[in-house]
């Protein structure tokens, strides 16, 4: 059903506002393009409206945006999980006529590089947040898990995965370039989370070998982790086997991804894993901790191989041996292929009206 359809449906009046934390400067994650795309759907269709407001902003601009407005559903981004609700006297905004709810696609505390007390201090927030908030809506599954398994007193948490679309057109690259195989790509943030540093110092231990490692992402968030993986990089002999892309063009990538032998997310902590589910849309087998969405999608041996977070040393044999012997990676890539023509993505469109009837339920 598309967006346009939404007018018969019998949610069709539901009065919402989506509050948007805004991000950090640069800060282009799967979370903030769920938040967005969601957002501007909600604003284009005339079922509610998404503002940006800082926190120290939200009791006023509840106040006057709720006045006159009867019943109204007031959806947080879990951006606002950093800021205790009680400090912008946000619980007392609650009555018959607001319904305060959460969309989370990430959880601060579960940073694994956080000191105990930024940790404390995080887990303090949230845990005010789930007392005031009447439901939760989830990015994934394991998210879902968490939050019931640390918050026994949540109300409904409904689980809307995002949407996945991934574009048939082709980008311009460098096909003159005789980029040599196996292609590994990998896309995220270059950042601690991320874990590239990690994929390339294992990339490095092999020699004597052809392979092309291509890693895009946001390169300006975290400068100090940046740096270590560019002098890693450097170490790479024969130099230019690794290559650090930075940013690029949605389609730009989608279509190294399509012409990859391999996607590799080394990632540490995923609230749902965006960059993995369109690789495994346009066919590409993963290697992937257990992070995520992963589990759900990658079926060992079928699409890719996905292992537990203290895996190391098999994670690492794997990508190695398909390094060192690429025909590993031919019948897997065939049988990426056929799994990604037999799973149904639902695109943006859908995945909107699962979101308004979540808020209904």
């Amino acid at each position: 059903m598309r967006l346009g359809a939404v007018t018969r449906q019998r949610w069709s009046k539901l009065p919402v506002i989506y509050l948007l934390h805004p991000p950090d400067e640069g800060l282009v994650s799967g979370g903030y393009i769920y938040t967005r795309l969601i957002g501007k759907r909600l604003s284009r269709s005339g079922r509610g409206g998404c503002f940006s407001v800082i926190p120290g902003e939200l009791e006023a601009f509840i106040k006057t945006k709720t006045e006159n407005d009867g019943k109204v559903k007031i959806i947080f981004d879990s951006l606002y999980l950093g800021v205790s609700p009680f400090s912008r006297n946000v619980q007392s905004l609650k009555s018959d006529n607001r319904a305060f709810y959460m969309l989370i696609h990430s959880i601060p505390s579960d940073d694994p590089y956080l000191s105990d007390s930024d940790r404390g201090e995080y887990l303090r927030t949230e845990k005010e947040w789930m007392a005031i908030v009447d439901g939760v809506i989830v990015t994934g599954r394991q998210l879902k898990e968490r939050i019931l398994s640390s918050y026994s007193n949540i109300g409904i948490v409904h689980t809307v995965h995002p949407g996945i679309e991934v574009t048939d057109r082709v980008a311009a690259i460098e096909t003159e370039r005789k980029w040599l195989r196996p292609l590994l790509i990998s896309s995220g943030i270059v950042s601690r989370l991320k874990n590239q540093l990690q994929i390339v110092e294992w990339l490095n231990e092999i020699k004597d070998c052809p392979f092309t490692m291509l890693l895009f992402g946001n390169i300006g968030l975290y400068p100090q982790y940046r740096d270590a993986l560019k002098r890693e990089i450097r170490r790479c002999n024969p130099p230019g086997r690794i290559i650090l892309m930075g940013e690029v063009a949605q389609s730009v990538l989608f279509t190294f991804m399509k012409a990859a032998d391999l996607f590799i997310s080394a990632s540490l902590s995923e609230s749902y894993g965006m960059s993995v589910a369109e690789a495994v849309k346009t066919g590409t087998p993963v290697l992937s901790y257990k992070v995520g969405i992963a589990p759900e999608l990658i079926n060992d041996g079928i699409n890719g191989f996905t292992y537990a977070l203290n895996d190391n040393e098999r994670f690492k044999s794997r990508l190695q041996s398909f390094v060192t012997d690429p025909s590993l990676l031919q019948p897997l890539k065939l049988s990426s292929y056929n799994k990604s023509r037999s799973t149904d993505f639902p695109d943006w469109d859908e995945i909107f009206l699962r979101f308004l009837k979540a808020l209904e339920g």
